[in-house]
C-alpha cells in the first residue's frame, strides 16, 4: 500500500479493536500536514511508526487482558506479529518480563505461561542469526538478576525472583535455574569469618528467605530446598549479634512456614 494513502492508513489503526493510549497519542501528535512533511523525507517512517505502535497495543492489550478465556487468542495475537529490526523484538521480551514482575499474584503464571507458549518466536538479524524469545529472555532475566545481586534493591529483588520462580513453574525455566540462584545466595549466607560482611549478608538472607517463601515445592526441587533450609537453621547461632535480629526472626519464620 501507500504508505501515507488516508484510507489504507485509518484501516491500519483500526486493526487496533479496543481504544487504548499509544493509538490516541500517536493521533493527537502527528498531523496529516506532519505526516506528508514526514513523506517527503523518509517514506518508511510513518509506515514503521504505524507498526512499532500496532505491535506494542496488541503486546500491551495482551498482557493487560490475559486470563483462561482469552488466554490462546492473546497468545496467537502476539505470534502473529511482525517485528522490523531486534531492537522491536527486543522490546517485546521486556514489556513481557516487566509485566511479569509488576502485576498481581493472581495473573504472574498467565504471564508466565504466556512466555512458554511464545518462547520458540524468533527474529533473524541482518547477520542471519536467529534470536530466539526464550534465548533473549534468559539473557535479560539473568542481567536483571545480576544487577541484584550486586546491588540490593528489597522491591526490585523481590519482583525479579517472584518472576523467575514463575517462569520455572511454567516450565521455561528448568530446576537448573534455581539451583544456580541456590548456590549463589548459600555462597554468600554461609559463615565465613575473613570474608563477613554485615550488610551483604542481611541482603543475601533476606533474598533467600522471600525465595523460599515464593516457591512451591515439587518433588525436583525438594532436595535443594531443603538443603537451603538446614544452612538458613544455622544461620543465628553461627553469627550470634553479628546480624539484626529481624533477620533470625526472618529465618524461624520462612523455616516454620515450610
Amino acid at each position: 500500500m501507500e504508505v501515507f494513502d488516508s484510507n489504507e492508513l485509518l484501516k491500519t489503526i483500526d486493526m487496533v479493536e479496543t481504544t487504548n493510549d499509544i493509538i490516541t497519542n500517536y493521533l493527537d501528535n502527528n498531523t496529516w500536514e506532519l505526516m506528508q512533511e514526514k513523506k517527503n523525507k523518509n517514506n518508511g517512517v510513518l509506515k514503521k511508526s504505524i507498526e512499532d505502535n500496532v505491535n506494542k497495543s496488541v503486546i500491551m492489550e495482551a498482557l493487560n487482558t490475559l486470563n483462561n478465556n482469552n488466554f490462546d487468542n492473546s497468545v496467537n495475537n502476539i505470534k502473529s506479529l511482525t517485528f522490523n529490526n531486534i531492537e522491536d523484538f527486543k522490546e517485546l521480551v521486556v514489556l513481557v518480563f516487566n509485566k511479569l514482575k509488576s502485576t498481581i499474584k493472581a495473573n504472574k503464571m498467565f504471564i508466565a505461561r504466556l512466555c512458554y507458549s511464545i518462547k520458540d518466536m524468533y527474529y533473524i538479524d541482518d547477520n542471519n542469526n536467529t534470536k530466539t524469545f526464550e534465548n533473549l529472555l534468559r539473557d535479560y532475566t539473568k542481567f536483571e538478576y545480576d544487577n541484584i545481586m550486586k546491588e540490593y534493591d528489597q522491591d526490585k529483588s523481590n519482583k525479579i525472583l517472584s518472576a523467575i520462580v514463575y517462569l520455572y513453574q511454567s516450565s521455561f525455566f528448568d530446576l537448573n535455574i534455581i539451583n544456580i540462584i541456590i548456590d549463589d545466595l548459600k555462597k554468600e549466607i554461609e559463615y565465613n569469618e575473613e570474608t563477613f560482611n554485615k550488610v551483604n549478608v542481611e541482603n543475601k538472607i533476606d533474598m533467600s528467605c522471600y525465595l523460599l517463601d515464593e516457591i512451591t515445592i515439587d518433588e525436583k526441587i525438594e532436595f535443594i530446598i531443603n538443603n537451603m533450609i538446614e544452612l538458613l537453621k544455622t544461620l543465628p547461632n553461627l553469627y550470634g549479634k553479628r546480624i539484626s535480629t529481624k533477620f533470625k526472626i526472618k529465618i524461624m519464620n520462612t523455616i516454620e512456614n515450610r
